[in-house]
């Protein structure tokens, strides 16, 4: 994620919480935090049992779903899944930013 993504959604966090933590963040504070996150985001979604045991589960019905599908269906569910991960990714550097921002706001 960029400075520049991770200021729009300090931006967005002013916006629907009336604040302005735009003009009073650290931003020295923002970049370091970004490179941390860079190197440690894999080991944050370590597999947990219930974790694994989910995607079991949900790969198992993904391949009996795949064999209902003819080719032109197979290719609009691989866009969609394709999209669905864009936007779970976007969602996912929101919270860790608003995350940044509560805890900074907390340490004021």
């Amino acid at each position: 994620m960029s400075i520049e993504e991770s200021l729009k959604y300090i931006k967005h966090f002013d916006t629907i919480f009336k604040t302005d933590v735009m003009n009073t963040i650290d931003k020295n504070k923002l970049i370091l935090f970004l490179k941390m996150y860079e190197e440690i985001k894999e080991d944050l979604y370590s597999q947990t049992e219930e974790y694994l045991s989910l995607q079991k589960n949900k790969a198992s019905i993904l391949d009996d779903l795949y064999k209902t599908f003819n080719n032109e269906q197979r290719d609009k569910y691989n866009s969609f899944l394709e999209l669905d991960n864009k936007v779970k990714e976007k969602s996912n550097e929101q919270i860790i930013i608003f995350e940044f921002i509560l805890l900074n706001l907390m340490n004021m």
